[in-house]
């Protein structure tokens, strides 16, 4: 399978940033979706489960305790459904925080109210009608934007190969880029 190897990485999401609406933030839905993704090797479902109150900024964790389905039903423990825990580093942590700064100035840019830990992590402002939270997005959300622009992402990067790499390539560009640097199959099958 295409992955997006380490060295690519960062610039992958520098690229979806840069196709977002920056005249409102820096960061954006999809930004985020991208960035999370590969800092976490979360499932599409898993990954618009995410609430704020999973996370853990002191102890840098963010479990993977739900998963939206296809039918937008909500599934306990993943799709394996077992809780797993996935530490992120110091950049991701201080990543995190700024996101939900990014969010809450959203919101009160648009009249709406601040995160609470049970918001989702992955959200934005709906794009039609009076301003809302979108609260938990279809996981298909991010599957079709990814395939609907991942030639242009390709093309800011400036490498071919990123084109084809569908979004679930983003959870093997994760186990890849943990097993490169150093983590034990094993403790890489546990996360």
């Amino acid at each position: 399978r295409s992955i997006i190897s380490v060295d690519q990485q960062a610039a992958v999401v520098e690229a979806v940033r840069s196709m977002g609406p920056v005249r409102v933030s820096p960061d954006w839905l999809m930004s985020a979706a991208v960035r999370i993704s590969l800092a976490t090797g979360a499932r599409q479902g898993e990954l618009v489960g995410f609430k704020w109150l999973d996370w853990n900024p002191e102890r840098q964790v963010l479990p993977v305790a739900r998963s939206s389905t296809r039918q937008n039903s909500v599934r306990e423990g993943g799709k394996s459904q077992r809780i797993r825990h996935v530490r992120l580093g110091d950049a991701m942590t201080e990543w995190m925080g700024r996101w939900r700064d990014t969010l809450d100035a959203l919101g009160d840019a648009h009249g709406l109210p601040r995160t609470t830990g049970e918001d989702p992590i992955v959200t934005w402002v709906t794009p039609r009608g009076p301003p809302a939270w979108r609260g938990h997005i279809r996981p298909q959300v991010l599957s079709r934007w990814w395939s609907h622009n991942r030639l242009e992402v390709a093309e800011i990067v400036n490498d071919p190969a990123i084109a084809d790499v569908v979004w679930h390539g983003q959870r093997h560009s994760f186990v890849t880029a943990a097993i490169e640097a150093g983590a034990s199959p094993h403790d890489v099958g546990t996360v």
